[in-house]
């Protein structure tokens, strides 16, 4: 050690709030759990399908004869970079599929935070349990 004294109070503090933004991690993952769970059966979708694929909404012009544009309305579903659904819907989207896609892109952002908080839970929990082994 350096010439700083050894001070087992701030040590243990120190410890005290690695412990707790773990458990705060924990609690973090579970919510975010149950919110993707909850649009994933309210839609009949698997967490895979949300991973692989894209949902989005198309908008074309098109020119009548008398030279005026108008607009019309694609769902388009890509899995990578393949088109694999491009749906019809017509010169208005219904608010319902409006909602179905925000759904969408919330479950896609659900799975990455959930990536990135598992991880830093894993991170924690790893030098938790070195602390733990060294303290045994």
């Amino acid at each position: 050690m350096s010439n700083e004294e050894f001070d087992a109070e701030s040590m243990i503090k120190g410890l005290k709030e690695l412990y707790q933004r773990y458990i705060e991690l924990k609690k973090e993952i579970e919510e975010k759990e149950n919110e993707l769970q909850r649009i994933l059966t309210k839609h009949g979708w698997t967490a895979d399908y949300v991973r692989e694929h894209t949902m989005y909404i198309n908008k074309r012009w098109v020119l009548n004869k008398t030279g005026q544009k108008y607009y019309y309305f694609w769902l388009v579903i890509k899995r990578g970079s393949e088109i694999v659904q491009n749906i019809y819907l017509g010169a208005e989207v219904r608010k319902e599929l409006e909602e179905e896609i925000a759904d969408f892109k919330r479950a896609k952002e659900i799975l990455r935070e959930l990536k990135r908080l598992k991880f830093y839970k894993a991170v924690l929990g790893k030098q938790l349990e070195k602390i733990q082994n060294i303290l045994m």
